[in-house]
């Protein structure tokens, strides 16, 4: 920018040409690296709240658009390899807090039900399987199972029947 121009404001118009001008420009990788260098240490924004009706806007502009297979493939590269340290305690309490209650839509379990039919499941991964099921039920002496098809509750106790609540 020149010095001239320091501190004016761009008219509308003004603006939505350079944008138009902008539009589609493709930066060479040095170039790319060259802005990255350019940005970092750059903490302006660092701490900015966006308004909800901003979020709202941001929401509402993204409604509807599909992410192309080449787009997904790259992100899915990008965090291929990348380490997720344990969730601490306050973070799986958190988590727990949030989805209790919490019922998947009936077409949501028919797609999930649909996904995993077919689905080979090899003898060695059966009897792992198998062996977690009861080392966790080793633990439990009594639970209260909740039918989502019948609306019943049921209190069991180890090693007797179920009976109704």
């Amino acid at each position: 920018m020149s010095e001239a121009q320091k501190g004016k404001r761009a008219t509308k118009e003004t603006r939505r040409k350079l944008s138009e001008a902008h539009k589609g420009r493709i930066f060479t990788e040095e170039h790319r690296r060259n802005m990255s260098k350019a940005q970092m240490g750059n903490k302006h924004a660092l701490g900015h709240r966006v308004t909800e009706e901003v979020k709202r806007k941001i929401s509402e502009s993204s409604k509807g658009k599909t992410i192309s297979s080449e787009a997904r493939l790259k992100m899915s590269l990008a965090h291929k390899g990348k380490k997720r340290g344990p969730r601490t305690e306050e973070t799986k309490r958190k988590l727990s807090e949030a989805l209790k209650g919490h019922l998947v839509s009936e077409e949501s379990r028919r797609k999930m039900s649909l996904a995993q039919k077919g689905r080979k499941i090899s003898k060695e991964t059966r009897r792992k399987m198998s062996e977690s099921a009861k080392k966790y039920w080793a633990t439990k002496k009594n639970f209260v199972h909740h039918d989502r098809r019948t609306g019943n509750t049921y209190y069991a106790v180890v090693g007797q029947p179920m009976r109704e609540v």
